[in-house]
């Protein structure tokens, strides 16, 4: 009979807590979801602003390369007018505008 008892009660606290799992289940998936949100936004705001206060430096090599990109140019008999170069945090570009 304790047995019994023991298993009845177990079977009874199941019981509320399934009905109170579906009861805050939609609040729970809400507050996750939230949280996730806010997390990722948090992360890309962070991102941004890491990016905004990194400095941007212009390398003796990098302008070097320029110089020696546009020579090459010349020498081949193209116009340069149109060559420049755009310089940022992580990589240094040479285009034809």
């Amino acid at each position: 009979m304790i047995l019994f008892d023991y298993w009845q009660k177990i079977i009874v606290l199941l019981k509320i807590t399934a009905s109170a799992l579906e009861k805050f289940r939609p609040i729970v998936n809400k507050s996750i979801t939230t949280a996730i949100t806010d997390l990722t936004q948090e992360s890309l705001v962070d991102e941004a602003n890491e990016e905004k206060s990194k400095v941007i430096i212009t390398t003796d090599e990098e302008l070097k390369a320029f110089e020696m990109t546009k020579e090459l140019l010349l020498k081949a008999h193209k116009d340069i007018s149109n060559v420049d170069y755009k310089d940022t945090v992580s990589y240094f570009g040479i285009y034809n505008r």
